[in-house]
């Protein structure tokens, strides 16, 4: 982990609603509980940036974010894995949305996937993946979601 990691860890747990709004797993409107899930998956012992548990009148569903400094390649795999292991360890309860918040351009090609499909033998899973760049939001979408 690096201190990215950290910070963005302490920042989501600061105002899990501002960074769900921010990344649109969440609309203004949707009055919403939100429950921060544990970050540990037990099913490979991975650790997700930050899974969250949404009850709204949208329904209850598991938005996990996942932010990264700069894009290196392997994020559709690894978002597919986060899925897969948020799934299995949530026991197929909730609908799982996935977010990649990037937060510089860095490493970024101008298509970055916004899903990803991989074949094991007769297994095929697919994850469709909501790309944010943080670069490219205005500043005005953040400020006017009144959060201080």
């Amino acid at each position: 982990m690096t201190p990215f990691d950290d910070a963005f860890k302490d920042l989501s747990d600061f105002d899990p609603e501002a960074l769900l709004l921010l990344v649109g797993a969440i609309t203004p409107d949707e009055h919403a509980v939100i429950e921060a899930l544990p970050r540990e998956l037990r099913a490979a012992k991975q650790v997700a940036d930050q899974p969250y548990l949404i009850r709204s009148e949208r329904g209850e569903r598991i938005a996990h974010v996942e932010a990264q400094t700069r894009y290196y390649g392997d994020e559709p795999d690894r978002m597919l894995d986060y899925g897969l292991y948020i799934l299995l360890t949530y026991k197929r309860g909730y609908p799982v949305d996935s977010y990649l918040l990037i937060l510089t351009p860095k490493g970024a090609p101008n298509e970055i996937p916004s899903s990803h499909t991989v074949t094991y033998g007769s297994l095929t899973l697919t994850i469709n993946i909501h790309v944010i760049r943080l670069w490219e939001l205005s500043a005005q979408v953040a400020l006017d979601l009144g959060r201080e």
